[in-house]
């Protein structure tokens, strides 16, 4: 249970993370107490749903073959934009809390 929580939540960072609106100025921890031991989750999540998105798109990609090749090169770039935003606002994150 704990597992798919910390999916479901990475992807939800993601997702949020990966939004264009004004993304250079927002930060995703604006305005929320540090906390090592939620931002260790945060890591922790980030991390199983850049995995699971993989997973989804190689599988879409393996079975669709390459009339797939545009989405898979497409959602690889998202997946990878987005982890590594939500890797860098993690990162700084975690510099304020030293």
């Amino acid at each position: 249970m704990l597992r798919g929580m910390a999916s479901w939540f990475g992807i939800l960072a993601l997702a949020m993370i990966t939004h264009r609106v004004d993304a250079a100025s927002r930060d995703p921890y604006e305005g929320m107490p540090l906390d090592a031991h939620l931002l260790e989750l945060d890591r922790e999540a980030l991390e199983t749903a850049y995995k699971e998105r993989l997973v989804k798109l190689f599988d879409n990609y393996l079975t669709h073959g390459t009339s797939n090749a545009a989405y898979f090169i497409n959602g690889l770039r998202i997946a990878r934009r987005g982890y590594n935003n939500a890797a860098a606002a993690i990162k700084r994150r975690e510099q304020q809390q030293r």
